[in-house]
């Protein structure tokens, strides 16, 4: 109900008419080259009761092409520019110290298995 909520009363009826109002009074003002200036909004996370049963839901999801990893991201109340950035950062500081963990699927199975190392370099962009 609360995402009902946001998206179809708080957004359109509250949010987008003040940004439209003050996108146009900084244009009037000088201050932007144009009067339109494009929004994402991207409300606040909303607790689950079940986050276990919400991460699955989303894995399948995005697993069948049914939503995308940023909207999943986006989905928490995140970046997905910014956790994407920082999930590169940390990989390749794991990477630099020689560290491989369990969860990261770049090196390890859903099962906890080691990739084989065909496996990882079909994935691996460097070149």
């Amino acid at each position: 109900m609360i995402d009902a909520v946001q998206w179809q009363l708080f957004i359109p009826m509250l949010c987008q008419p003040v940004w439209n109002w003050f996108t146009e009074a900084a244009w009037v003002a000088g201050h932007i080259p144009e009067s339109v200036v494009p929004v994402e909004w991207s409300p606040p996370k909303f607790e689950a009761v079940d986050p276990m049963k919400d991460a699955m839901a989303d894995l399948l999801s995005i697993r069948s092409g049914t939503m995308t990893l940023a909207e999943a991201i986006a989905r928490q109340g995140r970046n997905p520019d910014a956790v994407l950035a920082e999930i590169a950062s940390m990989n390749t500081k794991l990477d630099a110290a020689g560290i491989v963990l369990d969860s990261d699927p770049r090196r390890v199975t859903k099962t906890g298995s080691a990739q084989t190392t065909d496996a990882f370099a079909a994935t691996d962009t460097t070149d």
